[in-house]
């Protein structure tokens, strides 16, 4: 790929989850090729030209995440997450060293080369467009609204953005507040600073119940043409 002139890169991958809605540890389930989640995840990140290092943040599977990081082709930091979110991104901020940091969740095990090259070239986070039309429902389950799909995107990571501006975004949000956030894009909002978009892939899904692990058999679709007189 084309050299990239960035600062230094460091992606905190955020496998600190409790995976309540899976019954069991996803990010220890072994894909076809017999890499782990948690480990392909590490992989395609560490793979990446531009990234200069990792800050694995862990939960109950600090064994697993300490060997995952003695195995890195880059320099690879294992530290313990928080109860939020946002706790857990604060104790990887403080371990990561470049002026861009990427979080990612370590449940997208299939983030692809061209997606983090978009999100670390924008300092943004991937996105893509809604298919499906969505309802907003009442606490009795009827229909309230019906947004404009034209403008609604289902947020990805890695979500890019300046060290300093992130530490920024940490200090504005704090106490019951921070329990609102849910990405890295969500925390920028509350802080009251600016985030953009850039082009995600349907395929960099994130694993988050059973039948999301059936997909890497059933939703790997490839392209190709023939030629005729």
């Amino acid at each position: 790929m084309k050299e990239m002139n960035l600062p230094a890169v460091t992606v905190i991958v955020v496998a600190a989850g409790a995976s309540r809605r899976m019954g069991f540890d996803k990010l220890s389930f072994r894909l076809p090729d017999g890499r782990s989640v948690l480990q392909t995840s590490c992989d395609a990140l560490a793979a990446h030209p531009a990234v200069t290092g990792l800050v694995l943040v862990c939960g109950g599977n600090r064994t697993e995440c300490e060997a995952i990081a003695a195995r890195c082709t880059k320099p690879c930091t294992v530290v313990q997450g928080g109860a939020t979110r946002a706790d857990s991104v604060r104790s990887g901020l403080a371990a990561a060293e470049g002026e861009l940091v990427a979080i990612h969740d370590a449940a997208r095990p299939f983030v692809s080369e061209a997606v983090i090259t978009a999100v670390l070239t924008a300092a943004a986070a991937p996105a893509v467009p809604v298919k499906d039309t969505i309802k907003i429902a009442d606490g009795a389950g009827r229909v309230a609204a019906t947004p404009d799909r034209a403008s609604l995107y289902a947020v990805q990571t890695p979500q890019c953005f300046r060290r300093s501006l992130y530490l920024q975004a940490l200090s504005a949000v704090t106490g019951e507040k921070a329990s609102l956030v849910t990405d890295d894009c969500s925390l920028f909002e509350l802080a009251g600073l600016p985030v953009t978009l850039t082009e995600g892939d349907y395929a960099n899904y994130k694993i988050t119940t059973k039948e999301d692990l059936q997909k890497e058999k059933t939703m790997r679709i490839g392209h190709g043409y023939d030629v005729h007189r």
